[in-house]
């Protein structure tokens, strides 16, 4: 995550990111602690900007909810959120693979061996038709 969203309500300062941030949601709530905007629409971030920068806006109040919003974003509980996540992915049931899978990727890992090492991939030899000797 890019950590330029977290840097305003770190100072108490209202926020503007677009609505298309990862954490967008979780960051702003629109019209508290600052706005979401659409990244195309260069007229409606101006707009934005001189709302916040003409005092439309209540920028103490938007500060301290930024500043409260952010409070929960610790190292601590992103360490609690790591653990979460991985103990989560490691209860999950391990996936099987199917006979054919199996043998596909058996059959990778020799072909990429092979090229590997400048082996051909021909056969050896033709195969023998049934029934005799090669014509």
């Amino acid at each position: 995550m890019d950590l330029s969203g977290l840097t305003p309500p770190a100072y108490g300062l209202p926020v503007l990111i677009p609505e298309r941030y990862g954490c967008a949601g979780t960051l702003v709530r629109n019209g508290v602690n600052g706005f979401l905007f659409d990244p195309l629409d260069a007229g409606g971030l101006a707009k934005l900007m001189l709302k916040v920068s003409n005092g439309e806006v209540g920028l103490a109040a938007m500060g301290q909810a930024s500043r409260e919003i952010i409070s929960y974003w610790t190292p601590e509980a992103f360490a609690e959120s790591l653990v979460r996540a991985a103990e989560c992915a490691l209860s999950q049931p391990k996936p099987y693979a199917t006979v054919l899978e199996r043998l596909l990727l058996w059959t990778a890992v020799r072909l990429q061996g092979k090229l590997r090492s400048g082996e051909s991939l021909e056969p050896d030899e033709a195969p023998t038709p049934r029934g005799g000797a090669p014509d």
